[in-house]
């Protein structure tokens, strides 16, 4: 999964990474997770903010192995589109805001825009200019 720069051309983007959603962390208002396609182990550069409690984003008891989710990729692939019987792996969170939630929610409330294949644009660029990791 590629990231964007500011006028939505696709960035670069490392290898994929491990999807650690079974880490017990909780999709909750705040969190940071990481953003994927619908295979698994998808993620690589970009994350999203939760603004609400997002529990049909966690992994859950019922949720598919990666076992699961190949088979059925396998299945789609071979034109077979058969229901899982289990829910998405889930997405990991990994971080959270813990100064400037008032600001997360002011960037939830901007205007924003359809451009070429992207919904919901922002008609501003919104940059972080800052993060960092603490202990």
């Amino acid at each position: 999964m590629a990231g964007h720069y500011r006028d939505l051309a696709e960035s670069p983007s490392g290898p994929s990474l491990r999807n650690e959603a079974d880490n017990g962390l909780r999709n909750e208002v705040g969190t940071i997770a990481m953003a994927r396609m619908a295979e698994i182990d998808s993620a690589t550069n970009q994350f999203f903010i939760n603004v609400a409690d997002n529990r049909r984003l966690d992994h859950q008891g019922d949720s598919c192995s990666r076992e699961e989710e190949a088979a059925a990729a396998a299945r789609a692939a071979r034109g077979l589109f058969k229901p899982k019987r289990c829910k998405s792996f889930g997405y990991a969170v990994f971080g959270q805001v813990i100064d400037g939630l008032s600001v997360v929610k002011t960037i939830e409330q901007v205007a924003t825009v359809t451009q070429a294949d992207f919904f919901d644009v922002p008609k501003e660029p919104i940059t972080i200019l800052s993060i960092r990791r603490l202990p």
